[in-house]
């Protein structure tokens, strides 16, 4: 779909940004339908996140729960600032399942943003019709955040 293809081009663009910082290997991709898998873990290198971004694909319900649960678990044990961007068109199956593991995510000091709610450090709302540029407008002030990305 349009949307996928404009979520994969904003993905490479949030990727260029935090490698020009040498931050490229902080992050890690989770993919999530009807299920959660890790399509990257953290320190895997930019390049390959870019090609495990272009493989991304869509399809069934919207288990946001295993999402948010993969994601937290792949910043387990890691320091410094530590976040989550869902990026989702859809609603989740299981809302309350979704909201608990964010609740405890948040609760551990993982900061997360919601497509819907997704808003840069100085309060400005994401606009959705230039998503790649405010997913590199976000990957730049993740750069310049006291603490930095998470770390090994």
């Amino acid at each position: 779909t349009a949307k996928l293809g404009e979520a994969k081009v904003a993905l490479s663009g949030f990727v260029d940004v935090l490698e020009e910082a040498g931050l490229g290997e902080r992050i890690a991709l989770v993919s999530f339908s009807s299920g959660a898998s890790r399509v990257a873990s953290i320190g895997t290198a930019p390049r390959r996140l870019r090609r495990a971004a272009k493989g991304l694909s869509a399809g069934g319900s919207t288990d946001m729960a295993a999402g948010l649960e993969a994601a937290g678990e792949d910043l387990t044990g890691q320091s410094g600032r530590r976040v989550v961007v869902l990026l989702t068109d859809g609603q989740p199956n299981d809302t309350g399942a979704a909201m608990r593991v964010r609740e405890r995510l948040v609760e551990e000091g993982v900061d997360i943003g919601f497509l819907e709610q997704l808003a840069t450090v100085d309060g400005e709302i994401l606009d959705l019709a230039d998503l790649a540029g405010g997913f590199r407008g976000i990957a730049r002030q993740l750069t310049g955040s006291v603490g930095g990305l998470a770390k090994r």
